[in-house]
């Protein structure tokens, strides 16, 4: 970085521009081949950010050397002018996504949002937008709003560095409805609708149902399992190292009981092994009347791989799920953690 700054200081303001676009420019590479794919969500939202970061980068440094005319004298900004430039770097993000679905990776277009995201940033605090912004009431308005969408689409860093803290905190405890962003931070979902209800109200509804038994537990999680191939909620992110307990426990409560829920658990090694289903944990359980609690050993879990033995410090992915459903079936989860 030095040697950069170095070499900067013999070019002209107009060269310097160019020279850092060219370094932003590299950047486009980092786009082809993420290597946090696997690790996590906290990493995986950085890495998104990333997006919003780089393409800030490039409309800041595109926006003042557009104010300069390029290097050949200062223009008069225009609306027309930024909308075009941002659209230009919208549409290489799209270009970006295309490319990375060409390569077997998925595009997204909450990629293509960060992109232009950052884009309207960036134009907006180069010398070119404040220039087209002005003073006063407008400026802080625009300003503000840019700030807006700007947190907007880093909202997922701050979840889930939260929850990592959270997760942290309050190990051996896998999951609770009470935590702090129980939903947003650390669930995937797959066909199945859930919301957090309050114990006391769902007591209310179903009488001499043995939830009053479980009054410390504040909160549930409502889970509704959808007709189809797989209803799926599965808890991703995960303290890894589970050496020193002995037992996965799910807590659940079911009104009507009979529901049969498959469980599985899977550790890093089988993400990177592809994802065969020999190589993970799994098992079927039926919920009973009121509460059941599904106590997995994890001796079990260990030597549920056909080929090796699953390591037990570093955990991936722990999920339960429901298959060929006819109906609509409600359970509700208390908890999930290692005893």
């Amino acid at each position: 970085m030095v040697v950069f700054f170095a070499m900067g200081s013999v070019f002209t303001a107009a060269h310097k521009r160019a020279f850092w676009l060219i370094l932003l420019a590299m950047a486009f590479g980092l786009f082809f081949q993420a290597p946090v794919d696997s690790g996590g969500r906290w990493l995986n939202a950085v890495w998104n950010y990333g997006h919003v970061v780089l393409f800030a980068g490039w409309a800041y440094v595109l926006g003042n050397f557009r104010a300069d005319g390029g290097g050949s004298g200062r223009i008069r900004p225009s609306w027309w002018g930024a909308l075009f430039w941002v659209v230009v770097l919208v549409v290489l993000g799209g270009l970006i996504e295309w490319l990375q679905a060409l390569t077997g990776r998925d595009g997204e277009w909450g990629d293509v949002f960060a992109d232009c995201a950052g884009s309207v940033f960036g134009l907006s605090i180069s010398r070119y937008g404040r220039a087209l912004i002005g003073s006063g009431r407008a400026r802080f308005g625009r300003y503000a709003l840019a700030c807006v969408v700007l947190g907007a689409s880093g909202w997922q860093v701050f979840v889930q560095s939260v929850d990592g803290v959270v997760r942290l905190a309050t190990f051996p405890v896998l999951y609770s409805p009470n935590a702090l962003f129980a939903v947003a931070g650390r669930l995937d979902l797959h066909n199945l609708h859930v919301m957090r209800v309050n114990q006391k109200s769902v007591a209310a509804v179903y009488e001499n149902n043995g939830l009053h038994d479980r009054a410390e537990d504040a909160q549930l999680l409502k889970v509704e399992f959808l007709p189809g191939r797989y209803s799926t909620l599965a808890i991703d992110t995960l303290r890894p190292d589970w050496r020193g307990y002995d037992t996965l426990v799910w807590r659940w409560y079911s009104v009507e009981g009979g529901l049969v829920l498959r469980c599985r658990a899977h550790d890093v090694a089988h993400e990177f092994g592809g994802f065969e289903s020999k190589d993970r944990f799994g098992g079927r359980y039926r919920l009973t009347q009121g509460w059941t609690e599904i106590e997995i050993p994890l001796e079990s879990i260990q030597r549920a791989p056909a080929k090796r033995l699953m390591d037990l410090s570093n955990m991936r992915s722990v999920a339960c799920f429901t298959s060929h459903l006819g109906s609509p079936k409600v359970a509700y989860l208390s908890a999930v953690f290692l005893r």
